[in-house]
């Protein structure tokens, strides 16, 4: 899994490029973490570049939204393929999550 991150001041946009499974989920936690507490409120995921995500993975970007929306940020998912929205249609989070 490469990761991506461009910060400047409340707005980030982290993209991500690989899979998505278990054993990256610890690695791409942290990421996210250093980048709220760098400040950022408003975050871009770019998926474009993944291929897919395991629940893990998920249930790691749903902790994100809960502690962005807990302090009033926001996040959009962009560049999701068919087969990456379709896990999220089948776990039911598609409504949870902005995707472009």
């Amino acid at each position: 899994m490469d990761i991506q991150v461009t910060q400047a001041g409340q707005e980030a946009t982290i993209v991500f490029k690989g899979s998505f499974a278990i054993a990256v989920a610890q690695r791409v936690r942290k990421t996210l973490q250093a980048v709220l507490q760098k400040g950022a409120k408003t975050l871009t995921i770019d998926f474009s570049g993944v291929d897919y995500i395991d629940s893990s993975s998920i249930a790691t970007f749903i902790e994100l939204l809960q502690k962005l929306q807990a302090n009033g940020g926001s996040m959009r998912i962009v560049g999701a393929s068919t087969r990456v929205r379709e896990i999220f249609d089948l776990m039911g989070l598609t409504p949870l999550f902005a995707f472009d």
